[in-house]
């Protein structure tokens, strides 16, 4: 088989096939002088060991799931908005809203902002 039916058959790109290979993560396959290019061929051999690298055994159809990491802790904190704010997608304000630490400032520069054209 070719790269790019390995690929397809296991639902990747022959390019990442090609990356893993040059990184090490996959052995080299044979290759077959084809004109003046030399082209992978993989065996069936070939395909299972990509496969199961690709696709650890509890990753598989039918295997027991491992247990979804806990999502990381957001500290949120109340802020006072004159107007609304879109960040990635979130609205904020106006109003008393918690929003998260890390966009605290952001938000206050931005009624700081907002002030200083009123007046």
């Amino acid at each position: 088989m070719r790269v790019g039916q390995v690929a397809s058959k296991l639902g990747v790109s022959a390019s990442l096939i090609r990356r893993l290979e040059r990184q090490g993560k996959l052995p080299r396959p044979r290759r077959l002088r084809v004109g003046t290019r030399l082209e992978r061929r993989y065996t069936p051999d070939d395909l299972r060991e990509i496969e199961a690298v690709l696709y650890p055994p509890d990753q598989r159809e039918g295997a027991t799931p491992s247990p979804p990491l806990p999502a990381p802790a957001v500290e949120l904190v109340p802020v006072e908005l004159t107007r609304q704010y879109t960040v990635n997608g979130t609205p904020y304000g106006p109003g008393v809203v918690k929003v998260p630490a890390g966009l605290v400032s952001m938000l206050l520069e931005g009624e700081s902002r907002a002030a200083e054209a009123r007046a």
